[in-house]
């Protein structure tokens, strides 16, 4: 999926940066936002690592300071209660 960054950040007239390049460099550490190997909800099938999830911004005021993830711990401590089921 990488080869299409060139083509997402350029929709709509381009000027798209992807946060997750602009906020951390490329680090790949923090890449993936599936990491099935963590993901308990991900029960059957291979283990793998994927970047389904893009956050792009635009503006000439704006700038990724931070990137990361959140929703892949339990909601207030109750085991189960998770944001999201996407990490």
């Amino acid at each position: 999926r990488d080869k299409e960054d060139a083509v997402v950040e350029n929709l709509d007239g381009g000027g798209w940066f992807d946060a997750w390049k602009e906020a951390t460099g490329e680090d790949r550490k923090l890449k993936f936002t599936w990491d099935s190997r963590r993901n308990s909800f991900h029960e059957d099938g291979f283990p793998f690592t994927c970047r389904f999830d893009r956050c792009l911004v635009r503006g000439n005021d704006l700038t990724a300071k931070h990137f990361g993830m959140i929703g892949n711990e339990p909601v207030s401590g109750k085991d189960g209660d998770y944001l999201s089921d996407h990490y």
